[in-house]
């Protein structure tokens, strides 16, 4: 019976995600409506590769759709996708003011680099947004508000509380879920729903260049924790229960989370990329 309960479940969400799939394609045949607000003060960033390119158009058009727009909404492709047709989907989002841009691939690090390397000196926040995920209509409203509410922290809605053992960090994989909404060192934001980073942070990753690519290649959210750990910024969830959003039918035959969670593959990347001065901070925490 449990099996059975479980089966219908799976069955019952399958068949809402491809209905949104269907709502997002028939949306952007007919739409003419901007992805983008002037009046806001935040920029969305992202990035997509392989096959998802013909479907990230769904959650472009979710994150459109939203109660608030962005200033800014930029998809990075790598700089071998410019001798490819960009799919229908794109284009006509572009008309309606997604910016479609190209960069050297630096695999999940795309989503944030390139963009904060474009800017001299960053005077607005800039929000993640991952390829595969349906994002509700209050989900930039709620991450602008907590920026403007407390500037100075990094704010998600997903975070993991980093744990130690003797010898440093344990295993990621024993790292719960926050059930807090207080900040803190300890306070790893996931980027799966949503990151908002204050403009300070964003001079700091610029400036901390590529050395992620030694350490941590395939792990972007590592990066962007240490890096503000390094500079004196800390994270908060948005709430005491970390958000689950839905994802897209037909994108995770490619996820990441196959390699860096159910393989293990974050805790060499983590262990490359926290120093003994690091960990002390987080122990001090």
């Amino acid at each position: 019976m449990r099996a059975l309960r479980r089966f219908t479940r799976s069955s019952l969400h399958l068949l809402k995600m491809s209905a949104r799939a269907a709502w997002a394609d028939w949306l952007n045949l007919v739409s003419r409506r901007a992805v983008v607000d002037d009046r806001t003060t935040v920029v969305v960033s992202l990035t997509t590769h392989s096959v998802r390119i013909s479907r990230v158009h769904r959650t472009i058009e979710s994150i459109g759709r939203g109660r608030v727009r962005p200033q800014r909404l930029i998809l990075w492709l790598g700089l071998g996708e410019r001798e490819r047709p960009l799919p229908q989907p794109l284009q006509r989002l572009r008309a309606r003011g997604l910016e479609v841009r190209y960069a050297e691939d630096c695999g999940p690090h795309t989503k944030y680099f390139p963009y904060v390397c474009s800017e001299p000196k960053h005077l607005v926040a800039m929000v993640t947004a991952d390829d595969d995920t349906w994002y509700p209509r209050f989900w930039l409203d709620r991450l602008c508000r907590a920026h403007t509410a407390q500037p100075e922290l990094v704010h998600c809605y997903r975070a993991r509380r980093i744990q130690l053992k003797d010898s440093g960090l344990a295993p990621y994989a024993t790292w719960p879920f926050v059930v807090s909404n207080q900040p803190g060192p300890t306070v790893f934001a996931t980027g799966v729903c949503g990151v908002i980073y204050p403009p300070a942070l964003l001079d700091t990753l610029r400036d901390a260049g590529t050395a992620f690519q030694s350490c941590c290649p395939k792990a972007d959210d590592l990066w962007l924790h240490v890096t503000a750990l390094r500079s004196g910024f800390v994270a908060r969830q948005l709430d005491a229960k970390a958000a689950e959003f839905d994802t897209m039918p037909s994108t995770q035959s490619i996820a990441l989370w196959h390699q860096n969670l159910i393989l293990s593959g974050n805790d060499p990347q983590a262990a490359a990329t926290y120093t003994q001065a690091d960990v002390a901070r987080l122990r001090v925490a």
